[in-house]
């Protein structure tokens, strides 16, 4: 009798196949309402939406009922996700805006501002290079590291000024959600370009918010290992094997999405209360 048969018929067990990233997995997370009705009518900016973490956030804003508005450097990307998105919501709109050019972000943020009356803004874009998967530090160019530096950290810290003080203009309590990452924490990722600007983001947004308290909420999420195109899985694969992250688990976009709705919402603006009185620590995510 082969070995594994035999064994087999001496044990009580079951067999587990794969998880699978499954559009099944998705409907799940795209159910039920996550603010309570709270968020709808709400004009929400994400950037870096063309795919990804972005464009999850973005689909579960519109589910919630609300406005919003897409961006991202590639036009043809962009144009499709808009597509995409407006299949089944009304109420998307999308901007080109080029996170690396300093330029072209200070014309377009006003220009979305202006545009529509903004009550959260999202930072998601971000770009992860091959010296950065592979932890490959002391091989990096040095415009390798400006590129990383100037996407994840500079035009994140531009724009969160920027918005910053259209809501003190406005005297409106805005929300700002910076999307970092785990590898901004853990040390794995720590001496890489992308670990560096992460690592900056989550500091960045600590002092914006001491900086702003009482007029600006910022709230930052930093997620672990992700099924996304930049760590290279898509629909269909298996996203059971927790690799080497800290967290032993690769995360579907619409887990985070639905923390970042969560944050949003009455519900999650009352755990930043409790946060500024020394109440509350959420996990996967840092709340000012």
């Amino acid at each position: 009798m082969n070995i594994i048969r035999m064994l087999k018929s001496r044990l009580t067990y079951r067999e587990v196949a794969p998880l699978a990233y499954s559009e099944g997995l998705r409907a799940a997370y795209s159910g039920l309402s996550i603010s309570g009705g709270s968020l709808k009518g709400k004009n929400v900016v994400v950037t870096g939406a063309s795919s990804g973490i972005g464009l999850a956030i973005s689909r579960r804003y519109l589910q919630e009922g609300c406005k919003v508005i897409i961006t991202g450097r590639n036009e043809k990307k962009l144009r499709k996700a808009a597509f995409s998105l407006k299949e089944h919501w009304e109420g998307v709109a999308y901007h080109v805006m080029d996170n690396l050019d300093a330029g072209q972000l200070a014309e377009a943020v006003p220009a979305i501002l202006k545009d529509r009356d903004v009550d959260i803004w999202v930072n998601c874009a971000g770009i992860l290079t091959k010296s950065d998967s592979s932890r490959r530090f002391r091989e990096v160019d040095n415009g390798t590291y400006q590129k990383v530096l100037d996407t994840n950290f500079k035009s994140t810290y531009i724009i969160c000024e920027t918005v910053a003080n259209y809501f003190e203009k406005l005297h409106r309590k805005g929300l700002i959600i910076n999307i970092a990452s785990i590898c901004g924490i853990l040390p794995s990722y720590g001496y890489t370009p992308y670990g560096i600007s992460k690592s900056a983001v989550i500091a960045m947004t600590r002092e914006l918010a001491e900086k702003h308290k009482g007029t600006v909420d910022f709230q930052c999420v930093s997620p672990g290992s992700v099924a996304t195109v930049m760590s290279n899985k898509k629909i269909g694969d298996d996203i059971s094997n927790p690799g080497t992250m800290v967290t032993r688990h690769t995360a579907m976009p619409e887990e985070v999405a639905s923390l970042v709705v969560f944050l949003s919402s009455d519900a999650g603006r009352l755990c930043d209360n409790l946060r500024n009185r020394g109440g509350i620590v959420c996990s996967a995510s840092e709340i000012f």
